[in-house]
């Protein structure tokens, strides 16, 4: 005999859940994680219950409440990461060692389990490209909030023909865009299909009373229906989702730009490397940091990753240029 077991345990989920769902199908018991994403937000049972008639073509939204509450520090009270990290901290938000969260390995966790439960398949989490936001600077808010974008934290996970497009990393999003508008330690998450269109759910993503509501709910389930297994789609067809390459869909980027010498003809000089791509367009912000450093900020035309790459590598040639950075333009399917 078996026993039943509720976990928040987001790291084990994606890590073993594969093996313990056989488990607990051969021992005829449950194995429930509703809390292990997006807390208080009833997320996976949306998935694996009810958005059954049409299959998913995306999943994506912001998954981790200590980066997305870093990132609005940042962006509204003018925050160095460092800074920000710290009243993370203090309230509560923030572990005393927030590196999972930073690095981004909490929300891979967390896309890797939306994504095998919401595309029906086995998903290899060691394929799957991610960032954190350590690479984010206080410039780069900056600028984003001049060209009126936010940087948020975004795990997507899209079907593209027949392969599975999966990937998490800060980006710039649109102002008036819905997940612009998840603050604080709250999650956003879109679901589009399209029988249904897009759909949101937001809430609470942390919390002691958020996920032990949601925990409870389970134990709960469990009482109802003792025998009830939902992933049998996993455990009995294991089918293996075939990953996409990284980058290999376009995209508009924003290219962040430090200059140590500011003159006309090194200004100009960038814009020539950078118009000679095929990217440049009007929209360019600039900044100066507090020690009179000039920062600049282009939105690019869509493009493919390398080619932004390729740029980087040109800008580092230059002795005026220092620490140059891209991030993508959030587009939602």
């Amino acid at each position: 005999m078996g026993k039943h077991v509720v976990t928040p345990n987001k790291e084990v989920v994606a890590k073993h859940g594969y093996e313990l769902l056989e488990i607990a199908q051969q021992k005829k018991v449950q194995f429930l994680f509703e809390t292990s994403v997006g807390s208080a937000i009833p997320i996976l049972g949306v998935i694996t219950n009810i958005l059954t008639s049409c299959p998913l073509d995306e999943i994506s939204g912001i998954l981790n409440g200590t980066t997305n509450y870093i990132l609005d520090l940042m962006a509204e009270q003018n925050m160095a990461q460092e800074e920000a990290l710290k009243k993370a901290q203090q309230m509560g938000y923030a572990e005393a060692d927030p590196s999972k969260d930073v690095n981004g390995l909490d929300a891979l966790f967390k896309i890797f389990i939306l994504a095998t439960l919401g595309f029906r398949g086995r998903l290899d989490l060691n394929k799957i490209n991610y960032k954190g936001i350590s690479g984010v600077t206080l410039d780069d808010t900056n600028l984003a909030k001049l060209l009126n974008y936010r940087i948020k934290l975004i795990a997507t996970a899209r079907r593209i023909i027949n392969k599975l497009e999966i990937g998490l990393g800060p980006v710039l999003i649109e102002e008036g865009h819905l997940l612009s508008h998840i603050s604080g330690a709250d999650n956003g998450i879109f679901l589009s299909g399209q029988g249904y269109g897009n759909l949101f759910l937001s809430g609470p993503g942390a919390g002691g009373i958020a996920a032990a509501s949601m925990m409870v709910s389970d134990i709960v389930r469990i009482i109802r229906q003792p025998g009830c297994f939902d992933y049998d789609f996993l455990t009995n067809k294991r089918e293996e989702l075939e990953i996409g390459l990284p980058g290999e869909t376009k995209s508009a980027y924003f290219l962040r730009i430090k200059l140590e010498d500011d003159s006309e003809r090194n200004i100009n000089n960038i814009k020539k490397i950078i118009v000679e791509k095929g990217l440049l367009t009007d929209r360019i912000a600039v900044v100066k940091d507090k020690n009179n450093s000039l920062s600049m900020g282009f939105i690019t035309s869509s493009c493919r990753e390398s080619e932004m790459i390729e740029i980087i590598q040109e800008l580092k040639k230059l002795d005026y240029v220092a620490n140059p950075a891209y991030l993508k333009v959030y587009e939602h399917l």
